[in-house]
């Protein structure tokens, strides 16, 4: 009986495996993905983008937090 478990366990593995793999392929070949991914690239190239450092920074002061040099 402890084998039939173990054995459904590893098929049951094995499919979730293949099931992430399937729709991580599908994700690649979607035209909409494909599109935002480009034009991404073309930002990047043009330095159209914030470091994640410049976001946070950016965000605290939106919300009207000031950064005082402390880390809580």
């Amino acid at each position: 009986m402890r084998n039939d478990k173990s054995k459904k366990r590893q098929l049951l593995e094995v499919l979730e495996n293949l099931v992430v793999e399937a729709e991580e392929n599908l994700i690649e070949k979607d035209p909409q993905v494909i599109a935002e991914i480009e034009e991404a690239r073309k930002a990047y190239q043009k330095g159209d983008y914030q470091t994640i450092q410049e976001y946070i920074a950016n965000q605290s002061i939106k919300n009207g937090v000031r950064k005082t040099g402390y880390d809580y």
